[in-house]
């Protein structure tokens, strides 16, 4: 339960300074990397279009990243 209370006090300071679920989609969806596999380290260590966790080695323009978030909220 400690790692919980810590985990939701830092989700509330992220919140507090306007992080949001979509704001977490468009990441993943502009990143083509998807939220729920199996990772080399965590998404937060993402670093570029060739890290290996990337679904694809191609540029994600915002609007097509925004409209497929769109869809899935």
């Amino acid at each position: 339960m400690v790692q919980v209370d810590l985990l939701l006090k830092e989700i509330a300071g992220l919140s507090a300074q306007g992080l949001t679920g979509t704001v977490v989609a468009l990441s993943f969806s502009k990143r083509l990397v998807q939220p729920i596999r199996d990772r080399l380290h965590p998404g937060f260590e993402y670093c570029g279009r060739q890290d290996p966790t990337r679904g694809q080695n191609r540029k994600v323009l915002r609007e097509e990243a925004a409209n497929q978030v769109a869809r899935m909220m």
